[in-house]
């Protein structure tokens, strides 16, 4: 173990006993982070993506009420459902916590929510 190399600046320590102790508490987490972020290989790789015809009326449309959106809300919604990240990754990219961006999106959908409703009854 790490503790035995160290030993002579650990037991200079104010205490030993606790500085081993978070050193192996350390090593399990690091352990236990790597064991987590390793990817599992598949037999097939399928999208469960519909494809969108970017041309579409439809399409058209909803890249429109998205335009509405503020900034970091639409890009929250469009790097969610149309790259299909996670939030953790989303947070990385737009240098966020992961609760923030969870946030933005529940925002931006509650937003674009209350328009189609509000325009659906301006239709009847």
């Amino acid at each position: 173990m790490s503790a035995c190399a160290r030993w002579p600046r650990i037991r200079t320590a104010d205490d030993p006993e606790a500085y081993v102790r978070r050193m192996i508490a350390n090593a399990h987490i690091s352990w236990w982070r790597r064991v987590i972020r390793r990817e599992s290989p598949v037999a097939e790789v399928r999208s469960d993506q519909p494809t969108v015809d970017p041309d579409s009326a439809e399409t058209q449309a909803v890249w429109e009420l998205c335009a509405t959106l503020p900034r970091r809300q639409r890009a929250a919604v469009v790097l969610r459902f149309y790259e299909g990240l996670t939030y953790a990754e989303i947070g990385r990219i737009l240098d966020c916590g992961e609760a923030t961006v969870r946030s933005q999106v529940h925002r931006a959908l509650a937003a674009l929510r209350a328009r189609l409703e509000s325009e659906g009854d301006g239709d009847a």
